[in-house]
């Protein structure tokens, strides 16, 4: 936007060039000026740089020389050398808004964020209504993340032009960044509205509505996206992921399947299909494809789980367990209690009961509110013989009002009156 914005600036600055002489006579400047415009016009920027270096060696203080030689070096994108003649330019007139905006452009240009930002804040001071000055100074404020600076720019240029989705999208995102979903929302309809077929938008749109739990909007969106983009991989994924959280992993792997075959073959595709064949117990394919995730991915802790799972499900405990053990090593603290719940289950099925009660041990530490894991490391106690570690944890299960599982309810109360009645038998 912000080249666009300045191209268009260089082609119509040959506008003030009949002033920019006032060392020549009246027949020197214009026929000068008429050379100069028709070499800008043309797009001749190097002869215009040598023409106006003649000038400068005449004239060093030729403030004009100076703004437009910076414009042409601009144009020809050496934008050291357009700073260096528009801070000459700035130096003599500090106050010459055109002047500010067409270095503050070019220290954006260059990379110079903040020099950017000070030149045209005194820029937009001088000239609060110049549209080309708002742009680029709003397009400073986004690259400083200042998104409440930014959005009181884009809300004038709204002002200004109602038509224009840029803004519309520009001003969503600093709502979108200051944590009002809401406003990102309302300003990325008025966007999507204005111009359907952005893929941008389409995009900013669904991610909303998606960590809103506004799932079916932002199905809504993606299918009127993918009437202008049937074969981006992107919207397909998007739509997998939708489908996903709402729990509908046959349509999930659909829309990743689209994906895959519109060019996405990453690890995270791969995964993603992986699981859902996991969820709708499809686990021979799931390992497939979970395995061919792990070979460009071989640190994601979350396939090597499912990986495991899916072993689990297929009744090969030994490679079930390995892969839990490596997600074990590579996954973050929150996921810990799930892997070795699994491992235990895995460890109960082959009887090796000790090792179960270890990793149920190590589930509850993670996770102290997983009734499940609690029950089972009662239920392991009691087949040890680990009478009174069995009590506590059928108590513990118990003292939970909320328990979910009528059968483990009942079972535990059958147990702790069975083992209450032992204890005092003996």
């Amino acid at each position: 936007m912000i080249y666009k914005l300045r191209a268009e600036v260089i082609k119509v600055v040959f506008l003030c060039i009949s002033v920019c002489f006032s060392s020549f006579s009246q027949e020197q400047t214009d026929n000068f000026s008429n050379h100069i415009k028709s070499l800008m016009i043309d797009g001749k920027y190097k002869i215009a740089v040598q023409e106006l270096d003649s000038i400068l060696q005449r004239d060093t203080s030729n403030t004009n020389a100076c703004y437009l030689l910076g414009l042409n070096y601009e144009a020809l994108a050496d934008y050291v050398k357009a700073v260096k003649f528009l801070s000459i330019a700035v130096r003599i007139q500090p106050n010459n808004e055109k002047f500010l905006e067409s270095l503050g452009g070019n220290y954006y240009s260059s990379g110079l964020i903040t020099e950017a930002d000070t030149v045209l804040s005194r820029a937009f001071l001088l000239d609060s209504t110049s549209t080309h000055i708002q742009i680029l100074l709003g397009e400073v404020y986004m690259n400083e993340k200042k998104w409440a600076e930014a959005g009181k720019i884009y809300s004038g240029l709204i002002a200004k032009d109602s038509g224009n989705s840029f803004f519309y999208q520009q001003l969503a995102q600093c709502y979108s960044n200051l944590g009002n979903s809401g406003e990102a929302v309302k300003y990325n309809r008025v966007a999507h509205s204005l111009n359907p077929q952005n893929l941008k938008i389409i995009i900013d749109l669904t991610y909303l509505f998606y960590i809103q739990d506004q799932l079916q909007e932002a199905l809504d969106i993606l299918s009127n996206g993918l009437k202008y983009y049937q074969r981006s991989p992107v919207l397909w994924k998007w739509e997998g992921d939708v489908y996903f959280k709402k729990n509908d992993f046959d349509s999930a792997l659909n829309s990743y399947h689209r994906s895959f075959y519109c060019g996405d073959s990453s690890a995270n595709i791969l995964k993603s299909m992986g699981i859902c064949l996991y969820q709708t117990q499809k686990y021979s394919y799931a390992v497939n494809f979970l395995e061919h995730s792990i070979e460009l991915d071989p640190k994601d802790f979350i396939t090597f789980f499912y990986l495991g799972a899916s072993y689990k499900a297929l009744n090969k405990l030994d490679r079930a367990l390995y892969n839990f053990e490596i997600a074990d090593t590579l996954l973050q603290n929150d996921f810990h209690s799930n892997v070795y719940m699994q491992m235990g289950a895995v460890y109960q099925v082959q009887n090796k009961y000790k090792k179960a009660l270890d990793c149920y041990k190590d589930a509850l530490r993670e996770n102290p509110s997983d009734r499940s894991g609690i029950f089972y490391l009662a239920a392991i106690s009691d087949k040890l013989k680990n009478y009174n570690d069995a009590q506590k944890y059928y108590k513990m299960f118990l003292d939970n009002p909320e328990n979910p599982d009528k059968k483990l309810l009942d079972f535990a109360k059958q147990r702790m009156g069975e083992l209450k009645n032992q204890k005092l038998k003996n």
